[in-house]
């Protein structure tokens, strides 16, 4: 599908209950987006686009093999050589 429907096909409102994940990803198509925290907090991990081989890209490109909470470094050694950034929105 071409981005401009494919973007359609999505939700644009998430709720999560208290210790949700995701896996590692990279948002549709690519995209910016604004995101609102009504309660609660949430951690993101945040990684350079360069790193993008560290960080073992699965085959349809737009999610990775790592775990990055609990990541198995025998499996993906690559992983240590990235730079992770880390931080904590809090409600908005």
């Amino acid at each position: 599908l071409p981005f401009s429907t494919f973007q359609h096909s999505w939700p644009s409102l998430f709720v999560g209950a208290k210790g949700t994940e995701s896996q590692l990803h990279v948002d549709n198509g690519g995209s910016h987006f604004w995101m609102y925290l009504e309660s609660g907090e949430k951690e993101w991990y945040v990684f350079d686009r360069l790193d993008v081989h560290n960080l073992y890209i699965k085959a349809d490109h737009s999610a990775f093999s790592v775990n990055v909470f609990d990541p198995d470094l025998d499996t993906f050694p690559l992983f240590v050589k990235s730079k992770m950034y880390k931080f904590t929105q809090k409600q908005s």
